[in-house]
C-alpha cells in the first residue's frame, strides 16, 4: 500500500490589494472543496511566501483553487474571469509546488485603487550577490497584453516603494510614475516596462554605493548592480517581452539611488544605454568623479541629470563638476542633458514633476522631445573677437553667466531681448559652462570653449 507523504503548496505572489487581515485558504478535491477549513489555511513565512502542507500519495492528481474564505473571494484572472482548477500530479521527487494569484473575484473591479499595469513581480526576490530578499514591482504599458507581438524597452528604478501611486505608504511621498507613464502613452509616446526594486531599508546606503563613506556606510553597490544586471535583468528578459539590447535598457534613481544609477551606467555601459540621475548624492564620495574619469566612454549613452537650487548649497556645483567630468571622459554634448531648477527640492514631488520630461528625452522620438535647449542656443564665435550669441523664445529677463572649470563665475550679463549677442572679454579662454537663468525659474547649460 502506498504511503502518504507531506507536500507543500506555496504562493509566491498575491495581489497588491489583498486585505492585510484576510486569511488565504486552499480548497480542493482533498478537502471536499471547503473554502474556509482551518486545516488548509495558508501560513506566511518571514519571506512573505504563503504555504500549506497536505498529505498525499505520490502519483495521485490533486485539483484546487485559492480563496479568502468563500467562493465570492476565489482567485480569478485579471479581467475577472473564472480560472480552471489547478491540476497537479504528485511525484516522488517533488516536495513543493509554487504558483501565484492574479487577482480576487471580489476585488478585480477596484481599478481605482490599483493602477492598471502595476503589479508586484515578486514579493521576495532573492539577491544571491547579497544573500537577501527584496520586493520587485512591475509596470506594464497599457497595450502590453493586447499588442502581443511587441517588445518593450525596460527602465530599472531604485526605491521601488516610492514610485507608484498605489501601494505601501511612503513617508517621503511618491513619484506617481504610473500616472506619468499612462499620460505619456495617451499622448503618443511608445510604452515602456518599468521594474522598481525596493530599497533595503537599513541596507539602503550600503547597497547604493560601491564606495564606503566612513560615517555613512556603503560598499555593497557593486554587488547590488551585479544583481540587477546579472540576475534580475536576464530573468525579466526571459519572462517578459522586452527589447533586451542596451539601447533599450535604462536605469534611474534619485539621491543615493541617483548615485548608484550613475555608477551603473558607467560600470555597465554594455548593459545600460540610458540613465536618469536625479539629485545624486555626489557629496557621499569623491570616488565617483575619479571613477568617471578612469572609466571613460565605451559606448554611446544618454544620461539625464537633474537638480534643484533648494536641495543644497553644493548641488549645482556638484552637477556641473559631474557634467564636466563626463564630457572630459568622452561623452558628447548630445549624450548629456542637464536640467536645474530654482524651485527644485530634494523631494519626490520634484522628481515626479520632472520624470516625464527626462523620460521623453531618454526614450521619446525626435518629434516628441521639444527640449528648451533645442529652442535656446548659446554658442561662441571667434573672429578676432569672441562673441556669445543668445536666442531665447521666452519673454522676460534672462541672466547669462560663464563659469570656468574651477566653478568660478567669470562673466555675467542680463538681457530681456529674445535675441542678442555679446562681445566677451579678451582674457577669457579655455573650457567653460555657459549658464542661462530663465524667467520661468529654469537653468540651462551648455559647455563651450573659448
Amino acid at each position: 500500500m502506498a504511503t502518504e507523504s507531506k507536500f507543500s503548496i506555496c504562493l509566491t505572489d498575491i495581489p497588491m490589494n489583498t486585505p492585510s487581515n484576510d486569511a488565504i485558504y486552499i480548497s480542493g478535491n482533498f478537502n471536499n472543496w471547503q473554502t474556509n477549513n482551518e486545516d488548509f489555511r495558508m501560513v506566511v513565512d518571514e519571506h512573505g511566501i504563503y504555504h500549506v502542507i497536505i498529505n498525499k500519495i505520490p502519483g495521485e492528481t490533486i485539483e484546487f483553487k485559492f480563496t479568502r474564505g468563500s467562493w465570492n473571494t476565489v482567485e480569478c484572472d485579471y479581467n475577472g474571469n473564472d480560472l480552471p482548477d489547478h491540476h497537479l500530479s504528485i511525484s516522488n521527487e517533488a516536495v513543493c509546488f509554487f504558483t501565484k494569484v492574479q487577482t480576487w473575484k471580489d476585488l478585480c473591479d477596484e481599478d481605482e485603487r490599483v493602477t492598471p499595469g502595476v503589479s508586484i513581480f515578486e514579493h521576495n526576490y532573492f539577491i544571491p550577490q547579497l544573500n537577501r530578499y527584496r520586493r520587485v514591482w512591475m509596470y506594464l504599458p497599457p497595450d502590453y497584453r493586447s499588442n502581443t507581438s511587441s517588445h518593450y524597452p525596460v527602465l530599472y528604478m531604485q526605491d521601488g516603494q516610492n514610485l507608484f501611486k498605489w501601494g505601501i505608504s511612503s513617508v517621503n511621498g511618491k513619484w506617481n510614475i504610473d500616472h506619468s507613464l499612462n499620460k505619456l502613452f495617451s499622448h503618443g509616446m511608445p510604452g515602456i516596462i518599468v521594474i522598481g526594486i525596493d530599497n533595503g531599508g537599513n541596507n539602503r546606503i550600503d547597497e547604493y554605493s560601491p564606495w564606503v563613506n566612513p560615517k555613512q556606510g556603503g560598499g555593497q553597490g557593486q554587488e547590488y548592480i551585479e544583481f540587477i544586471s546579472g540576475t534580475l535583468k536576464p530573468d525579466i528578459d526571459q519572462r517578459l517581452r522586452t527589447a533586451a539590447d542596451r539601447d533599450n535598457t535604462a536605469i534611474m534613481g534619485s539621491s543615493m539611488g541617483g548615485l548608484i544609477s550613475l555608477y551603473a551606467i558607467l560600470a555597465k555601459q554594455d548593459i545600460f544605454g540610458k540613465a536618469g540621475i536625479f539629485s545624486p548624492s555626489l557629496w557621499f564620495t569623491d570616488e565617483i568623479f575619479a571613477f568617471t574619469a578612469q572609466t571613460e566612454k565605451q559606448y554611446s549613452v544618454k544620461i539625464a541629470l537633474l537638480g534643484g537650487e533648494q536641495e543644497s548649497e553644493s548641488m549645482m556645483n556638484d552637477l556641473l563638476a559631474l557634467y564636466n567630468t563626463l564630457r572630459d571622459a568622452g561623452f558628447g554634448e548630445d549624450e548629456l542633458h542637464l536640467d536645474f531648477y530654482r524651485d527644485g527640492v530634494h523631494q519626490e514631488w520634484f522628481w515626479e514633476r520632472e520624470f516625464g520630461h527626462a523620460l521623453m528625452w531618454l526614450f521619446g522620438s525626435e518629434e516628441m522631445q521639444h527640449d528648451e535647449e533645442d529652442l535656446l542656443t548659446i554658442k561662441i564665435v571667434r573672429n578676432g573677437v569672441a562673441k556669445l550669441y543668445f536666442s531665447n523664445p521666452y519673454s522676460g529677463l534672462a541672466k547669462l553667466c560663464l563659469i570656468n572649470s574651477y566653478g568660478k563665475m567669470v562673466w555675467q550679463q542680463e538681457t530681456s531681448a529674445t535675441k542678442q549677442h555679446f562681445h566677451l572679454p579678451t582674457q577669457l579662454s579655455g573650457n567653460m559652462i555657459a549658464k542661462a537663468v530663465l524667467n520661468n525659474g529654469k537653468y540651462l547649460f551648455k559647455k563651450v570653449k573659448l
